[in-house]
């Protein structure tokens, strides 16, 4: 386990020394355990355990909490007696076992050393660093090099103040000592889920299977056993104190989909069986699973633009993109057997190899949270065998009037045996604009957007199909920003 951060942060003081207290007693492990795992990074945590208070006023360790625990969100309370039971001072320990840690604790002490050359060496540490360690023997003082001069470290014992688990040290008011059933909940950080999706296309791109995965990974210092499992959806406004976090992969599965309910703004899905949710893992849970779910396929156009250092949309620098996209849209409604709230994440798509039955991979999109009634577009690549390309092939500029009128052309071309729709999404630099002239006329207008349809013909012996379009505008009011433009 990697060394924890020297920032400790306490709920009521910093550098608080407990008193040694009559009766202390260990919570080493949780009756029950719920946890709700929120997207942005963080869960909550909720415990129930049993604890022996044998005086009226206890030291009470609550061992095996998350290393990545948030000490000011720890709430408690007793379920034995509510009333007369308080926590009257709390500590967060995190000093945790590594050698330069046991190193420190034990300047002035004993200590041995097994060096790589077969020999020993007992001596007072008078300083640890890390290339040497000094030590005073019987025949002086001794500098050692460390690293691989040295193969093995003795001490005496382990020091009181240091921790092999996190852990959490209360003073506890009872007014009833003895056994006691409680409740703890916290918040801890490096532990977040996702949403993976897997949709596999039949052969003639209309329908395909899709399956839902929650992907849950645990960087918490800890493991949870057989945890109450509850993952909320939608972004809820959170600020994380500090983290610790190391990697790791696992897997698990689940045979039942996870249940969901709306939960004040967000939603809250539920799974049905209880999980161990280990520490340094990636556990994968079943969210949904839907078969014979209709899609449409389709083709987009939209050449890219980019910005001056100004900010202001250059109409020169419209890119001649030639891509022309793949899209797969999906009606998440329940005629379509889907009509599911669906959360954030990464939808990859599959299609069987007619000739061997293996899957082959497609292409991939994120999507973000999704309702019911809504429709996913998916871009999960670019067309072989479609182009595109964008051109000015007219400009007339109006100085004084900061006018400026644009001809433009877009030519769609296609090596297809069928005709295909493509449609276009065309960026406006500016927003004061009026279509003076068009070929085809848009499907929608935007401020910033013009959206064509247009069926682009199939290739004819070595000719490709070709479709042409064209429209001219006017841009007028242009910022004094862009002036430069009619120079």
């Amino acid at each position: 386990m990697r060394p924890f951060p020297h920032t400790v942060l306490i709920l009521f003081l910093a550098g608080i020394v407990v008193p040694h207290l009559a009766g202390r007693v260990a919570a080493d492990q949780p009756d029950d355990v719920t946890l709700t795992v929120y997207g942005n990074g963080f869960a909550m945590v909720k415990e129930d355990r049993t604890i022996n208070i044998a005086e009226e006023v206890s030291a009470v360790q609550i061992k095996g909490v998350a290393a990545t625990i948030q000490p000011a969100t720890v709430a408690f309370s007793s379920l034995t007696d509510p009333e007369g039971t308080r926590i009257v001072e709390q500590n967060y320990q995190y000093d945790m076992v590594d050698t330069n840690r046991l190193l420190q604790l034990h300047i002035n002490q004993n200590i041995g050393i097994s060096l790589s050359d077969g020999n020993n060496i007992t001596g007072k540490l008078l300083f640890s660093d890390d290339a040497h360690l000094g030590l005073l023997t019987d025949t002086g003082v001794s500098v050692i090099r460390r690293n691989e001069n040295v193969r093995s470290l003795r001490f005496a014992a382990l020091p009181d103040s240091l921790l092999t688990e996190p852990t959490l040290l209360w003073k506890v008011h009872a007014a009833q000592p003895g056994e006691h059933k409680i409740q703890v909940a916290y918040q801890a950080a490096e532990i977040a889920w996702r949403a993976d999706y897997v949709a596999v296309l039949n052969d003639n791109d209309s329908r395909i299977n899709l399956g839902g995965w929650a992907t849950v990974e645990n960087r918490t210092g800890t493991t949870f056993h057989n945890a109450r499992l509850k993952l909320m959806g939608g972004n809820v406004q959170w600020r994380r104190e500090w983290v610790v976090a190391e990697a790791a992969v696992g897997k698990d599965w689940f045979s039942e989909d996870m249940s969901e309910k709306q939960f004040f703004e967000y939603y809250l899905y539920e799974f049905p069986e209880r999980t161990t949710l280990a520490n340094n893992e990636i556990k994968q849970l079943r969210l949904l699973s839907a078969d014979n779910v209709k899609v449409t396929k389709s083709y987009r156009y939209q050449p890219t633009i980019e910005s001056t250092s100004g900010g202001i949309f250059d109409p020169l620098y419209i890119h001649d993109s030639t891509e022309v996209n793949v899209l797969l849209e999906v009606s998440n409604t329940a005629a379509n057997q889907l009509g599911k709230p669906l959360p954030a994440g990464t939808v990859r798509v599959y299609k069987r190899d007619g000739d061997d039955g293996s899957l082959e991979f497609v292409g991939q999109d994120d999507i973000t949270h999704t309702k019911r009634g809504e429709t996913v577009s998916l871009h999960i690549g670019n067309a072989y065998d479609l182009n595109g390309k964008r051109q000015i092939i007219k400009e007339e500029k109006d100085a004084p009037g900061r006018r400026l009128v644009q001809t433009v052309e877009i030519t769609l071309t296609s090596a297809k045996e069928e005709p295909v729709t493509v449609k276009i999404k065309d960026r406006l630099p500016y927003r004061h604009w009026k279509l003076l002239e068009q070929s085809d006329k848009p499907d929608k207008e935007e401020p910033d957007f013009l959206h064509f349809q247009v069926e682009v013909p199939p290739m004819k012996g070595d000719v490709q199909g070709k479709r042409t379009l064209t429209y001219t505008i006017e841009y007028s009011n242009l910022p004094t920003k862009v002036s430069w433009l009619f120079d």
